[in-house]
């Protein structure tokens, strides 16, 4: 049977050319088919190619690759390394044998960013122009619209190839095109030069070199992508899924659901493009719509639709319909544009106010989240080689039943090897977090790859809560006094780092977690009841870090609280942290010599962040 995600799938194939509803009242005269689908083909290919060259200086920019050396790795960028065979004390052993980090400093995994824009763009174009928007796939002219049926073995195509891409561990693009050239993953010498040959090293004894050949063959196994490599006689296991795919079973099946509920295409004339819908089975559900126009590319989803079509092909494939939340609804619309020559937008909005809930552990759960157009929006200037990303999240609520933090803890007795478990029924309270809202813009620029600029930064225009059963135990606020915003600049030159505000930065955190008697067992006594203030504030204050640690360059640092001193930093100090001086006196007995040992605190934990920190003159 096969898995629901697939269905969802079967929906976002049509999404890529999915969005927005322009008003218009449309030609006075039925549309010609062969001149839609030429028109909406043409949009299609000029926004995305355009919009694709004013990404293509980030391929030639410093800070992309910062940016991009920040995310996590992935398998298919550097693949698994063998670890370094080690002794019975855990130490590295001696060997001739070379190993290589394709993720550090010994090798390589890439140039850093790079994305190949323009092919992405060209490639999901054809896709359109050849297999979805084509002449052959029109039904009917209805009213002043074209509306095109998409044949069953489109979407099928390509739900199998998505199956044999992760199966293979590779990615296939639309219309069966390879969308990764992925050099190594069919390539023997990279691969044993990652994960090391399948040979045991001098000096390993047989259990040693069994674990070690074990791990040898999952790392090839995940840099081969599976199944067996006859060169080196060693057989790889492939993945194990829950049952054996059957092609002409899971086709067959594929069709017949698609029979019975078909995806369609309603394109209509809007001003200086066309909206499409897409229309789920014989009632013509529209959870998905779309604007295409030669400067714009939209798509807007129905998220409670787009849940009630993925129940009509769950029925269709006879399969359990999924379980919907008790309450679901919202708008989502992703949008790209054109603004200038070579300088598009790409933006997330939350055009309709999404609201989730869900039945948890006896409990709700529940989200919502208000409109804000653009919530996320990036914008590439190519002519400039600049970057500018705007962010403007509205009022975020979250309910969490206490009953979700519940667990289990198992243990084993080595005498008789039986398992004992202990189980935590979780927090007696509810819990509530009240964020209002989350906003900044940031600009970079490939000129001024040392200096980022952040303006507009701030966390609503309320104070940010967290309730235990109604009684608020956490508040948070950022700049009260200052229009809950700030600007920040920081600057790299060489080992040292500077931050600059303006006008201000101040935060301050009220904690009451006394309220919370599930939370206050385990806390530290000063949360129990406690109001924390951290400022940088003065005449353009800006702080500077570095090997000398933290130097206020100009203004004051503040960290003031209501159960310990205030801690003050004034311009040309810096701040230390205090280790520490006490020391407790040991005598070995085999030197006979006095050893000097650090005196730990009692409760190290309970200790408030402030009373270890200080102002001290600059090294």
């Amino acid at each position: 049977m096969r898995n629901l995600s697939l269905l969802a799938i079967s929906l976002l194939v049509s999404a890529h050319l999915v969005a927005c509803d322009n008003d218009s009242s449309g030609p006075s005269e039925p549309p010609v088919p062969a001149e839609t689908t030429s028109a909406v083909n043409n949009s299609v290919q000029l926004a995305l190619t355009e919009a694709a060259q004013s990404f293509e200086f980030l391929n030639d920019s410093d800070l992309a690759d910062d940016l991009f050396d920040l995310l996590p790795g992935d398998s298919e960028d550097c693949g698994i390394v063998a670890p370094m065979p080690v002794d019975e004390f855990g130490e590295p052993m001696e060997t001739d044998e070379e190993f290589i980090d394709p993720c550090g400093e010994d090798g390589d995994s890439g140039d850093g960013f790079q994305v190949d824009f323009q092919e992405m763009a060209n490639e999901m174009a054809e896709w359109v122009a050849e297999e979805v928007l084509t002449e052959s796939n029109v039904e009917e002219v209805s009213g002043n619209s074209v509306i095109y049926l998409l044949p069953n073995n489109l979407v099928c195509d390509a739900l199998e190839q998505s199956d044999e891409g992760e199966e293979n561990g590779s990615s296939e693009s639309f219309g069966g095109r390879d969308s990764s050239d992925a050099p190594f993953m069919d390539d023997l010498m990279f691969c044993e030069s990652v994960c090391g040959e399948p040979e045991c090293l001098e000096g390993m004894d047989a259990p040693d070199c069994e674990s070690y050949m074990e791990q040898i063959a999952l790392c090839m196994e995940s840099c081969m992508g599976g199944g067996e490599d006859e060169d080196m006689g060693m057989e790889v296991p492939p993945m194990d899924f829950d049952e054996e795919p059957n092609d002409e079973d899971e086709d067959q099946s594929c069709e017949e659901m698609f029979d019975e509920v078909p995806l369609r295409l309603r394109v209509t004339a809007a001003g200086a493009g066309h909206n499409i819908d897409l229309l789920v089975g014989a009632k013509k559900s529209n959870p998905i719509s779309a604007y295409v126009a030669p400067t714009e590319l939209s798509f807007e989803l129905d998220i409670e639709g787009s849940m009630e079509s993925l129940e009509t092909l769950a029925e269709a494939a006879g399969e359990d319909a999924p379980e919907l939340p008790s309450n679901l609804e919202g708008r989502v619309k992703l949008g790209l544009k054109k603004n200038a020559t070579e300088n598009y937008t790409v933006a997330l909005s939350i055009v309709k106010a999404l609201h989730l809930a869900l039945e948890v552990d006896g409990g709700e759960m529940s989200l919502q989240l208000g409109v804000s157009e653009p919530t996320i929006a990036i914008t590439a200037d190519g002519a400039a080689e600049a970057l500018a990303i705007d962010v403007d999240l509205a009022a975020l609520d979250v309910s969490v039943p206490g009953s979700v933090f519940g667990s289990e803890t198992c243990t084993y007795d080595d005498m008789t090897g039986e398992e004992y478990c202990e189980s935590d029924d979780g927090m007696d309270g509810d819990l509530d977090l009240h964020l209002g809202g989350a906003s900044l813009s940031m600009s970079l620029a490939t000129g001024s790859d040392d200096t980022v600029s952040v303006t507009n930064a701030g966390l609503g225009d309320s104070t940010t809560t967290v309730s235990y059963d109604g009684q608020q135990i956490i508040g948070l606020d950022l700049n009260p006094n200052h229009g809950r915003r700030f600007d920040l600049s920081v600057t790299s030159l060489e080992d040292i780092v500077e931050l600059a505000v303006d006008p201000a930065l101040v935060l301050q955190v009220a904690l009451d977690l006394a309220k919370a008697p599930d939370m206050a067992e385990d806390a530290p006594e000063f949360m129990l009841d406690e109001d924390m203030t951290i400022s940088l504030t003065g005449s353009s204050p800006a702080v500077s870090m570095g090997d000398h640690g933290m130097r206020v360059e100009s203004g004051t640092l503040l960290m003031s609280s209501t159960s310990t001193e205030d801690v003050i930093v004034e311009a040309g100090m810096c701040m230390e942290m205090d280790g520490g001086d006490d020391t407790d006196v040991l005598f070995d007995e085999e030197s006979g010599e006095e050893v000097f040992m650090p005196e730990e605190p009692e409760d190290e934990g309970d200790e408030h962040p402030f009373s270890a920190m200080k102002a001290a003159e600059c090294e």
